[in-house]
């Protein structure tokens, strides 16, 4: 746990000089961009992190070793010590210079998540979230690490509610927000998953909704979110109606569009009165060319 914190924080720290320059992923739309910065932070955390033989890594970006799991095909991940990995979160973030980029990794002993690493290294001076052994800590800029506390039930007018960048796609979603943010001290968007997750472990925001993902976009934080007591209230979408899903399974491993979940998470009432407002019909998602 201690070489993971270590890698991810270094790594962090490293890319904020790498140039920013944003180019468009080979066989992907206009919204999936790759920096530089990707490709450093991938070869980096996987050369730390070289003397765990036994360790395997589910990360977003293709590199050629051994440890790599297939994205398209994970055998194994619920099996032995597994690692899912995003090395830059928010790349459009990075691309222009906002700090609100992250460094995600989480690991997974037998299927089961028991830790969490996150890293936002220019935002409030740098800020590095970690749980493990039932506790969540954080550190911020050159201060001490600190013990987050348990979230606690907060009045509704008195939350503050965030959501992905990707819930701007789904029509449906939207007809909701107008409910939620009057209901709410705010409501608030967030470029990075892992930020906004970040921030849901931190006590700094309430719940954040987001529409389905890629293991790699909540995975890593799934461990300090639930023990710093909160919950995760996943769905799939299929022919267009959400299906409730209790919780992730070795499916939702599987970079594949059917495969990924969407939740709610934070604070458990909270949780489950957001859910409760989603559309349970109408998920159509627009196609990012069609305007």
């Amino acid at each position: 746990m201690a070489a993971l914190i270590h890698s991810i924080r270094i790594t962090g720290l490293a890319i904020k000089g790498v140039p920013r320059e944003a180019t468009i992923k080979v066989g992907e739309g206009h919204r999936s961009i790759i920096t530089k910065a990707d490709a450093f932070s991938n070869e980096s955390v996987f050369g730390s992190l070289a003397n765990f033989s036994n360790l395997r890594i589910l990360c977003e970006e293709e590199i050629s070793d051994e440890r790599a799991i297939s994205k398209e095909n994970p055998v194994g991940i619920f099996n032995g010590q597994r690692v899912v990995f995003d090395p830059l979160d928010g790349s459009t973030l990075f691309a222009r210079h906002d700090p609100e980029w992250c460094i995600g990794a989480g690991l997974f002993e037998e299927g089961t998540a028991t830790a969490t690493v996150i890293t936002t290294p220019q935002a409030n001076g740098g800020t590095t979230l970690f749980s493990f052994d039932g506790t969540v800590h954080v550190m911020e800029g050159s201060g001490d690490v600190k013990t987050v506390g348990a979230m606690v039930e907060k009045p509704l007018k008195e939350c503050t509610i965030l959501r992905g960048v990707d819930t701007e796609l789904y029509a449906n979603v939207l007809t909701i927000m107008p409910k939620v943010a009057a209901s709410v001290r705010a409501v608030d968007m967030k470029g990075s998953g892992h930020y906004g997750l970040m921030s849901v472990a931190l006590g700094r925001a309430d719940a954040i909704i987001q529409t389905p993902q890629k293991p790699w976009d909540w995975a890593p934080a799934y461990h300090a979110v639930t023990t710093a007591g909160g919950v995760f209230q996943f769905f799939r979408l299929k022919d267009g109606v959400l299906i409730p899903v209790d919780s992730y399974d070795e499916r939702a491993f599987k970079a594949g569009k059917e495969n990924r979940l969407g939740f709610v998470a934070g604070e458990s009432s909270l949780v489950e009165r957001l859910f409760s407002l989603l559309p349970r019909s109408g998920w159509e998602r627009h196609d990012p060319d069609t305007i």
